[in-house]
Parts: C-alpha cells; sequence; structure tokens
C-alpha cells in the first residue's frame, strides 16, 4: 500500500511539473513575425495589471506590420499575456518600446484581445524602434504555421 501511494506522489509530482513549464515549439525570428495575427510596435505604458489569469498592459501601439483580419478592431490599447510566466507569460518594461507579435482572441461581450506569451516574438528598444527596426518579409503565397490559441497556451 505505500508503494502504491508513493508511486501515486511520483506520478503526480512529475505531471505537476510538466505542467508547469513553459515550451515552445521551435521557430525562427521569421516565423515569430510572420505565423501570428499580429505583429506590431508598442510602447508600454504601465507595468501591467493582474486580471483573473492575464497580465493587462496598458499600451500605445505605433505601427502595425501585419494583421490577418484588418477589419478585427482590436482592443489596441492593451496587450495581454499569461499573468505567470510558467503559463509562457511575458514580463514587459514600462516605458519601453517592443516589436511584438501575438493572436486576436475573442471573448463574449468583449472587444478582440491582443495576446501575446514568451513562444512568439518580443524584441525591446530603449527608443522607438519604427526607423531602425527591418521586419522580415513574409511570404503571403506560402502557407505559413497557424499559430492559435491552444498552441499558444
Amino acid at each position: 500500500m505505500a508503494q502504491s501511494a508513493g508511486l501515486v506522489l511520483l506520478v503526480l509530482a512529475c505531471t505537476l511539473t510538466y505542467v508547469s513549464a513553459c515550451t515552445c515549439d521551435p521557430m525562427t525570428t521569421k516565423q515569430k513575425f510572420c505565423n501570428p495575427d499580429f505583429a506590431s510596435v508598442f510602447k508600454i505604458k504601465d507595468n501591467g495589471t493582474v486580471v483573473g489569469i492575464d497580465r493587462v498592459y496598458k499600451v500605445e501601439m505605433l505601427h502595425q506590420y501585419r494583421t490577418t483580419v484588418p477589419d478585427s478592431n482590436p482592443d489596441a490599447g492593451k496587450l495581454y499575456t499569461p499573468a505567470d510566466s510558467a503559463a509562457c507569460g511575458v514580463t514587459f518594461i514600462r516605458d519601453t518600446y517592443y516589436v511584438v507579435s501575438g493572436v486576436y482572441v475573442k471573448k463574449p461581450g468583449q472587444r478582440i484581445q491582443m495576446v501575446t506569451n514568451k513562444c512568439l516574438l518580443q524584441v525591446n528598444f530603449p527608443e522607438n524602434p519604427l526607423e531602425t527596426y527591418v521586419p522580415p518579409t513574409c511570404d503571403p503565397t506560402t502557407k505559413q504555421i497557424k499559430v492559435d490559441q491552444e498552441t499558444i497556451f
């Protein structure tokens, strides 16, 4: 009986360790930029607020390099990421500029959220990168690997 209980605890410990770790499929910078729903330049305006399982940052979107859904009307003043780094959450630095890629998430009764995580692109810059950052060229004729909510979270 003690052996059985020990085995259950070992399996449970291994399962909890696996669930709590952030893992990402290997992707190039180009894939991280081109595969998700959007890639934009943001200035982070605050330290983020935890709302449920998300951390929500107030942002200023300075430029959108690409979007798969141009008429989606996302809430461009907020950027969402999992609150927990074990769930692949990102920590952004206030008053810093970032090129970020992510996906659009629609929740009932809310505007479309712009969501990112550690598996996608986040490149920070001390100053506005609009004049210096050269984005990868995305090939519109080649089917990109679709990054969906299940892949990210």
